[in-house]
């Protein structure tokens, strides 16, 4: 959905819901709703794209931690997967771990080596995602955690 990421996630997800409505496609308007009221239940960060991708980043969490009680072939595995594909697809990429460690090789400064020095793994944490933020990087805060305890072993 690149050509969309000026309009508000939260809209884009309105429009799927309706598109689901009409469709009458029961799985993805239940997880549409959900979402969306969630969204909305914090009136003071609706507005704001990176609160609704952690809304999204929770549904798709919650659902990976339910699929460990169904098989493959349960109609209600099939269901938590096809919306967390949904879901997935309104998320922005992100970086791979390869991709985060190549730019803190190719970087000028010494963010490995600070990374290596702190004591606890908050800190390094901290001075990674200060250092991905300053790149405009868009990654998954599990993959940088990766990354930092590679580093730090």
């Amino acid at each position: 959905m690149p050509l969309l990421r000026n309009i508000m996630l939260l809209e884009i997800m309105k429009r799927l819901l309706i598109a689901a409505i009409k469709d009458k496609d029961q799985p993805r308007r239940d997880i549409m709703r959900l979402v969306i009221a969630d969204i909305e239940a914090d009136h003071k960060r609706k507005d704001d794209d990176s609160w609704a991708e952690s809304v999204i980043r929770k549904h798709i969490k919650t659902n990976n931690e339910s699929l460990a009680f169904y098989n493959e072939g349960d109609h209600f595995y099939g269901t938590l997967t096809t919306q967390n594909l949904m879901l997935g697809s309104l998320l922005p990429t992100t970086l791979s771990l390869d991709e985060i460690e190549a730019l803190f090789l190719n970087s000028n400064g010494n963010e490995i080596e600070q990374i290596q020095a702190v004591e606890k793994e908050g800190q390094a944490m901290g001075i990674a995602m200060k250092f991905l933020k300053s790149q405009d990087a868009k990654v998954a805060s599990e993959d940088v955690k990766a990354s930092i305890v590679k580093w730090r072993s």
